[in-house]
């Protein structure tokens, strides 16, 4: 069920665009809350998407759709098209996917 590898704090940091002390201060949230994160044999986290999201809202960062939700803005469709089969639409559509997935700071939401 895990489709993207486990990030380290730093890549975290990042991604997300928290500051180190307010990830540590996420993390410490999460703990205390009885949250125990993986770690490798260094000691060093090894934090998955959903722990990314569920640090993000320890973190306090609201979500894209939670930020705009008073400017009635409608979602947006991304269209990726060509007349020919065999030209990578299917790859393509995927990695953008992905990429908007892991937009950590933005947490979009991504239905395909």
């Amino acid at each position: 069920d895990n489709y993207f590898p486990p990030m380290s704090k730093a890549m975290m940091e990042t991604r997300s665009g928290l500051t180190r002390r307010k990830l540590d201060d996420a993390i410490g949230k999460m703990e205390a809350a009885g949250h125990q994160f993986t770690k490798n044999n260094a000691n060093h986290y090894s934090i998955t998407l959903e722990e990314a999201h569920m640090l993000m809202d320890a973190a306090e960062v609201p979500k894209f759709h939670e930020r705009k939700k008073n400017s009635g803005n409608k979602p947006w469709i991304i269209n990726v098209q060509n007349q020919k089969g065999g030209t990578g639409k299917s790859m393509t559509a995927v990695h953008l996917a992905a990429c908007l997935a892991l937009n950590l700071d933005k947490r979009y939401r991504i239905c395909l």
